[in-house]
């Protein structure tokens, strides 16, 4: 997390290993793609 000009961002570093395939991380990123979208739609 860093804070520049009263802004704050968050970066979230996503690995994998060698049980998850590729489907499980487009899941993910699906995932957050939508939390991040409803929480700008309320502001």
């Amino acid at each position: 997390m860093a804070t520049l000009g009263g802004r704050t961002r968050n970066v979230l570093i996503v690995t994998v290993d060698k049980d998850h395939n590729i489907e499980s991380i487009h899941f993910l990123q699906n995932a957050l793609k939508s939390l991040l979208e409803c929480s700008t739609s309320n502001d």
